[in-house]
């Protein structure tokens, strides 16, 4: 590699993996697959941290849907505090969901605001 076109790529710091639901739905989809490999995004709901380890923009209906800025995120493949990694199939039926919260069918979820 010609070092004179090399560049410095910064450590990537804690607060970069924690993601929102106020982003858009592509920097969503793409800040947890690019963090992937590195210990995986999260988003915290209900005080508990939930990594994020695959999510679409493309919504196939099998799997809960978030709400974002500008679309919808779908989880396929999460992770509770403290337990193992899981299909967000596996992870919504689980749940205990406040009034408000729309499940179209056992599978899937269509999450609001203070939802859980």
């Amino acid at each position: 590699q010609d070092e004179r076109f090399a560049t410095y790529a910064p450590k990537i710091e804690k607060s970069e993996f924690e993601l929102s639901f106020d982003f858009p739905a592509e920097r969503f989809v793409n800040t947890v697959r690019a963090l992937d490999m590195s210990g995986g995004a999260y988003v915290m709901i209900s005080g508990k941290r939930l990594k994020i380890w695959r999510a679409s923009a493309k919504i196939d209906g099998t799997n809960p849907v978030f709400n974002c800025k500008d679309g919808s995120v779908e989880l396929i493949e999460v992770q509770p505090e403290g337990k193992r990694k899981m299909t967000g199939r596996e992870w919504s039926a689980g749940l205990r969901l406040k009034d408000g919260t729309e499940r179209r069918n056992k599978n899937c979820v269509n999450f609001k605001e203070n939802a859980l």
